[in-house]
């Protein structure tokens, strides 16, 4: 048996979970499907801890991060590769070294994605039936369980994402905090991007909507908010790239580079691995052909392994595990109607945040298992876009004729 939690810093953690279980105590599916998940995640963790089988994305990339971690704790040197690993040095020096306690902590993140989803959807006065489906969902995601419970960034990421579109929702409904909201939003998004670059493309679709939405009118218009806004995303972005060197460092390599070579750069990027796929594509100096690759290779990122590429069961399983979720999701987003004006826009601005941190990491992969981990880190927008679709959308009628004003 790996070495056992650490009982204090194990409870310590664990206390956010009894509370928020306690306070929903009434709501018994939302308490069962959150245990089953916890129960899900703890036992996969326990698994990976003692190498009882071989789990997606636990290998080469966990054991480096615990190495350089283990080593900065035993001989106190701060080595860093990504800035995760500057978290499991903290974790590893309170906890003599347990990496059982690190991967614990990343079950407990997990834990508040799931947590946050369910605080939106109340937020938005999602229905219930559409609250509990869409939690079961998270809670049984193969993805989002495996990727919350072994030695890797991704359950960070999510949760501090999650949390961004927490407080977005809390600013767009006009809730207590007005402008305190954009600036908690805006700090979960540098939280995520310290961990991953690419998640500073989400900023895009909040921006547009701190711009030119107006939460008292309920509607797109332009108003001192709006200034006020404009200030505090300015205050970001001056912030941003006064830090770019510890937020920006994946993209270091681009230096010296304008924007227009960086996207090619990062179009003509190729990973060698089993699972590529658009290798066909030819690399191009041309910003606009690079372009029009754009909604092959944002299919491919969103769906792959697709039926077509796949080379035996694994990349069956991959595509019945895990692309079918999204294909169900954007199916439902693409055939529900919604007629309630806030929350069509809402829907609007979650899409835009969605599609442009997905065109980020769309770019620059080729690899159905990197796109698959990748493309979970944003799931939980397209659960709440989805949950708006499903409690205030209809069916729109099939080949019905558009009436005419007369």
């Amino acid at each position: 048996m790996y070495d056992l939690l650490n009982s204090f810093w194990a409870f310590l953690f664990t206390i956010p979970i009894i509370i928020y279980l306690i306070v929903n105590h009434r709501d018994e599916k939302l308490v069962a499907y959150f245990l089953l998940a916890y129960t899900l995640r703890c036992i996969l963790m326990v698994c990976d801890l003692n190498n009882a089988f071989t789990i997606p994305h636990s290998g080469g990339d966990t054991e480096m991060l615990h190495w350089i971690s283990r080593q900065n704790y035993i001989y106190n040197t701060n080595k860093v590769f990504t800035n995760y690993t500057i978290v499991l040095t903290l974790i590893y020096r309170i906890s003599d070294g347990s990496r059982a306690l690190a991967q614990y902590f990343n079950v407990i993140m997990g834990m508040g994605v799931l947590a946050y989803v369910v605080e939106s959807m109340k937020l938005l006065k999602i229905n219930k039936k559409t609250m509990h489906n869409i939690l079961l969902l998270a809670a049984l995601m193969p993805q989002l369980i495996i990727l919350s419970c072994i030695l890797l960034r991704e359950a960070w990421i999510h949760l501090f994402l999650t949390m961004s579109v927490y407080y977005f929702i809390r600013w767009f409904l006009g809730n207590k905090g007005g402008s305190k909201n954009i600036i908690y939003c805006l700090l979960c998004v540098l939280a995520a991007t310290w961990m991953h670059n690419g998640c500073i493309a989400i900023f895009v679709g909040y921006a547009m909507a701190f711009l030119f939405y107006n939460p008292a009118k309920q509607s797109n218009s332009f108003s001192s908010r709006s200034v006020i806004s404009a200030i505090l995303l300015l205050g970001f972005v001056a912030f941003y790239a006064a830090n770019a060197d510890v937020l920006s460092s994946k993209f270091t390599r681009y230096e010296g580079m304008d924007s227009g070579e960086v996207f090619l750069a990062r179009a003509n990027a190729r990973t060698v691995s089993g699972s590529e796929y658009l290798i066909w594509l030819p690399k191009t100096s041309n910003l606009f052909v690079a372009l029009l690759f754009s909604p092959l290779k944002v299919f491919y990122f969103l769906f792959a392994p697709i039926p077509l590429d796949w080379r035996g069961p694994a990349d069956m399983i991959a595509f019945i595990m895990d692309s079918t979720i999204y294909i169900y999701l954007f199916w439902k987003l693409v055939t529900l109607r919604i007629s309630i004006a806030w929350a069509r826009q809402m829907r609007k601005y979650l899409l835009v945040a969605y599609i442009t941190i997905v065109f980020m990491f769309a770019y620059g992969t080729n690899v159905s298992g990197t796109a698959i981990r990748h493309r979970a880190k944003s799931v939980p927008v397209l659960f709440l876009a989805y949950a708006l679709a499903g409690s205030y959308g209809s069916y729109a009628p099939i080949n019905s004729k558009r009436r005419h004003r007369r």
